[in-house]
């Protein structure tokens, strides 16, 4: 009876071990700035379409495509409309944006795409980011 109460404690700690070995952990950045620094985009806008993109066979997390139409510029290239990639998968630092309404939005760009995670997401008031740029 005990090593059947045992075997069970271990396959709790176990499943909650490998839960958290699969957890997003985010850096948390000193200022506005240093986070800036790491971004190659960054806008305020409004999500308005999001679409699901397949990564192949052997990929078991589908990404996602959101479209913003853009109010503000604070980093990048002023365009009025900016397409993002990113997961939702929690395990994959996934980010949720909600339609239609208004964000920071800090991205990076890899292979020509525009791509967001959690690790991304704003950790500062707006005024900081604007104060950051300059602006």
């Amino acid at each position: 009876m005990r090593a059947s109460i045992l075997l069970t404690a271990l396959a709790a700690v176990s499943v909650v071990s490998a839960t958290a070995a699969w957890a997003c952990s985010c850096l948390r950045y000193e200022s506005a700035a240093a986070q800036m620094a790491e971004a190659d985009v960054v806008f305020v806008g409004r999500m308005t379409s999001f679409s699901n993109h397949a990564m192949g066979d052997n990929h078991p997390h589908a990404m996602h495509m959101a479209r913003f139409e853009v109010s503000r510029t604070i980093k990048g290239e002023a365009l009025p409309v900016r397409a993002v990639m990113h997961a939702t998968d929690e395990a994959m630092c996934g980010i949720r944006f909600e339609m239609g309404r208004e964000t920071i939005v800090l991205a990076r760009v890899r292979d020509g795409v525009l791509t967001t995670s959690l690790c991304d997401a704003p950790q500062f008031p707006l005024a900081d980011y604007v104060r950051a740029a300059g602006e």
